[in-house]
């Protein structure tokens, strides 16, 4: 179906013996993104997102990208979103959302949530975080001056809002921290909790070491 549906792309089709994910995490090593397809999102099937994806978004050596199966009245998708959180990780994904806006001519919605305890001044708060997502989005407007670039704060958890602000998008893109380490065998809270329920394909980009 490639060759037909693309017939200007080449296609090089492997078999190898070995268990799904590690062969994957070996071709990651000289690949520029792994796709993989999962089980789909929300409900039971979102918690029990396959053991391969996780495995594979969480140590791959480029960026994955996790499209889910099709529910039905799929909605017609425009734009990319990318969370942002101030660190060195999130510049990663914005990188990879930029490249991919420019590329796909699509409208980039950056998106930077909070969620503080009542005690704090809402106001305060999100003057503070608004100044967080500007410092962070500082720059890439002049590197991609052909796209288009949203910036939205939100009070909610970071999951829910950018699984929100994603519902009709074409790719969300979360950042994920470093290789080999404890913390990774978990991919972080945040992009682990977008896998699970996301409607929409997930690029899960790393920070490079």
């Amino acid at each position: 179906m490639l060759r037909v549906d693309y017939p200007d792309l080449e296609v090089e089709a492997r078999s190898r013996p070995g268990h799904a994910a590690q062969v994957l995490l070996e071709e990651s090593e000289h690949a520029e993104v792994v796709v993989l397809g999962s089980r789909g999102a929300g409900g039971f099937a979102g918690l029990v997102l396959g053991s391969t994806t996780l495995h594979v978004a969480s140590h791959a050596h480029c960026p994955v990208v996790a499209v889910p199966e099709p529910s039905g009245g799929e909605p017609d998708r425009h734009g990319i979103v990318v969370g942002v959180d101030g660190s060195g990780v999130s510049q990663a994904a914005i990188d990879y959302a930029c490249q991919a806006a420019s590329r796909l001519h699509e409208k980039l919605v950056a998106v930077h949530a909070w969620h503080a305890p009542v005690a704090y001044d809402p106001l305060l708060v999100g003057e503070e975080e608004r100044l967080v997502l500007a410092e962070s989005m500082a720059g890439w407007s002049e590197k991609y001056p052909d796209i288009e670039v949203e910036h939205k704060v939100v009070r909610d958890h970071p999951v829910r809002a950018l699984v929100d602000e994603a519902a009709c998008v074409r790719l969300l893109v979360v950042g994920s921290r470093g290789r080999g380490s404890i913390r990774s065998l978990a991919l972080g809270s945040v992009s682990h909790g977008v896998l699970h329920h996301a409607t929409g394909p997930v690029a899960v980009v790393r920070a490079r070491s």
